[in-house]
């Protein structure tokens, strides 16, 4: 199933980007649901955990997030300004429907609910 979703997505062309982008970060936030370690909680102790010498599944997806939020903000940005907006924008949606993943579900409620605010 995986690979047919992939091929469908390298055949979109104007949107590619942003798709493979979004199956990224869904595939390390269910990595880091289904095998995180849950004894680390929040930002800062994921980041003191890695100044320790241990690299959690929470750093991870931030550090992914972090560089996918990048690389979108570049791709779909024309100035440095809407560069720099597009790059908050997305690093803090990608926080926001993380911090409602508490329960199963509730991230993708989430996200469907801002996809159709923004479509209507």
């Amino acid at each position: 199933m995986i690979e047919s979703i992939i091929i469908y997505l390298f055949q979109l062309n104007e949107n590619r980007y942003i798709w493979i982008s979004l199956l990224i970060i869904t595939l390390i936030g269910t990595y880091d649901d289904l095998f995180g370690d849950t004894k680390v909680k929040g930002l800062r102790g994921h980041i003191k955990a890695f100044f320790h010498g241990k690299i959690t599944s929470g750093f991870l997806k931030a550090a992914i997030g972090g560089l996918i939020a990048l690389f979108l903000a570049i791709y779909i940005g024309d100035s440095n300004l809407v560069k720099v907006t597009n790059f908050l924008l997305i690093l803090f949606m990608i926080n926001t429907i993380n911090l409602f993943d508490l329960r199963p579900g509730r991230a993708l409620k989430v996200f469907l609910f801002y996809f159709f605010v923004k479509h209507i």
